[in-house]
Formats: structure tokens, C-alpha cells, sequence
């Protein structure tokens, strides 16, 4: 059976606004930032003063942080360039296969970015970033997800939250319950977000999800709160204010809409939610 749609099931532009700081989480296992021209330097540097580590883990290293340098600066190709060199140099280098994994993941090379990141975990079988990056991997694959990789995808985000002193326990809940919701279990999705707007109360997009999610369960009152805790806490957004304005109809809450409504004219005047206002479009 086809799942069913949902009048507050999170949009695809939803999915991904909240998700763009997810993906740069994963490249914390990588070396600190630097620029391209400080890590050639650093390469520099290294010949000239001679260090007790072998050569091959030397280059390595200096590799892995131009490939760092590179990816974040969106040059993917050339990243993947210097992690071939790295890789060359030392195989068994965890933060290379990762990053490796997340450049595939975003070039859209699914299967590559999944071996990459299965051959790191292999090896750093508690490494929580490794297995974040591996789940939300699995989640973004464009083919309909089967129970086994959902179990597994599910599995992968609980080992990273397991790991004592893991830093970003928000973002994996809150990268679970999307990918929960993407998966029309909307229960779990629930819980998941709950979990991280708990630990991250001033994370606007983690309301603004865990308050569309309530909407998909017909939970009116519980996104009304969420939205009224947000808005009390943040400034709020053309995304926030419109989500508000229809939790309000819904709610019969005329002030509540009346207000919302007008600070997204106010605050948001150009945005496509204002836009969907003036044409009425509640129901999309």
C-alpha cells in the first residue's frame, strides 16, 4: 500500500534547508580547517623539517588536509583528487574513506559514497560520525527504502547516539526523525524530533520540523506550542510565521492568525510563503 500523504508531511525544501547543517557535521572527523594555501604550506613545511611519523602517513595527513581545504570550499572533484593520494598513501586512514564518502554523497554517487563510508566503519566501528554519515547516506538514496535498510539506517544513527561524549546527539535525532518521516513512520519521527528540540531548544528548524510532524498526526494544539515556544525563544522565519498562520486555522485561532499573518507581510513581504498567502494555498 502506498503511504499516505499528509497535509503537514515535511516538504522537500523543508527537508533540506534544516538538513544543510547536518552535512556539515560529518566533516568533523576530518583535520581542523584550513585553507588550501595553509595545508600547502604545512606540505612545505614537512620537507623541510623532518617529523618521527613515516613519510607515507606525513603525505597522508597533508593530503587529507588539502582535500578538507578543497571540499569545503565545494571543489569535490579536486578533493577527491588529494583523498586518492591520501588513500594511496595510507589505505586505512578513517577520515579520508569519510570525507571520501561525503563528497560521493554529494556528487549524488550513492554506491560509492556507501562503500567508502562501510570500509571507514569497518575499521572505526565506534567512530559516531562515521556511522551518522553512513545512515544519512542510506536515508538519502533516491530508490524506496526496504525495511532492512531502514532497520539499518535506524541501527547506524543509534550506534553514533550511543557513543559516550558524542557532540552532536541534536543533529543525529533530528537527521533520524527526517529520515523516520521520509519513511512515513511518523510515531518515531515524533520522537526523534523531540529528542533534539530538547537538547537544542534555540534550533528554529527543529521546531519548525517537530511542529509539521505533530501537524501530520492532526496534533494541532502540540504544533501551536511548539511554534508559540520558538517564536517566545527566536526570531522567526517566513517558513516559521507560515507554518504558525496554518496551525492557527486549523486551531480556529483567529488572533493567532491574524498576527502571524501579518508579521510575515511585515518581516517577509517577498518570500514564497508570503506569496502562498496572498493566493491562499493552506492546504500545500
Amino acid at each position: 500500500m502506498a503511504p499516505k500523504r499528509f497535509l503537514f508531511a515535511v516538504r522537500p525544501w523543508t527537508v533540506w534547508a534544516a538538513l544543510a547543517a547536518l552535512l556539515s557535521l560529518s566533516a568533523c572527523s576530518a583535520p581542523a580547517t584550513r585553507s588550501v594555501d595553509e595545508a600547502s604550506e604545512g606540505q612545505d613545511r614537512a620537507k623541510a623539517e623532518p617529523s618521527a611519523a613515516p613519510a607515507a602517513q606525513r603525505r597522508a595527513g597533508l593530503r587529507l588536509a588539502l582535500a578538507t581545504a578543497y571540499f569545503q570550499q565545494g571543489q569535490d572533484e579536486v578533493a577527491l583528487d588529494e583523498l586518492r593520494q591520501a588513500l594511496a598513501s595510507q589505505p586505512d586512514l578513517v577520515p579520508a574513506l569519510n570525507l571520501r564518502g561525503l563528497v560521493h554523497l554529494r556528487l549524488g554517487q550513492w554506491p560509492q559514497a556507501e562503500r567508502s563510508l562501510q570500509r571507514a566503519l569497518a575499521l572505526a566501528p565506534q567512530d559516531a560520525d562515521v556511522a551518522h554519515n553512513l545512515a544519512w547516506t542510506l536515508c538519502q538514496q533516491p530508490q524506496p527504502q526496504t525495511q532492512v535498510q531502514y532497520e539499518d539506517m535506524a541501527a547506524l544513527f543509534q550506534l553514533a547516539l550511543a557513543q559516550p561524549g558524542y557532540a552532536h546527539a541534536a543533529r543525529s535525532w533530528t537527521a533520524l526523525g527526517v529520515c523516520q518521516q521520509r519513511a512515513a513512520r511518523l510515531p518515531q519521527a515524533q520522537a526523534s524530533l523531540v529528542q533534539a528540540w530538547r537538547l537544542e531548544p534555540a534550533n528554529l528548524p527543529v521546531a519548525v520540523l517537530l511542529a509539521q510532524v505533530h501537524g501530520a498526526l492532526s496534533q494541532w494544539q502540540e504544533a501551536s506550542q511548539v511554534m508559540a515556544q520558538a517564536h517566545a525563544r527566536l526570531p522567526a522565519s517566513a517558513q516559521s510565521l507560515w507554518l504558525a498562520a496554518k496551525v492557527a486555522r486549523k486551531l480556529d485561532n483567529q488572533a493567532l492568525f491574524r498576527q502571524s499573518v501579518e508579521q510575515l507581510r511585515q518581516e517577509f513581504g517577498r518570500s514564497p510563503q508570503a506569496l502562498a498567502l496572498d493566493k491562499g494555498l493552506f492546504d500545500e
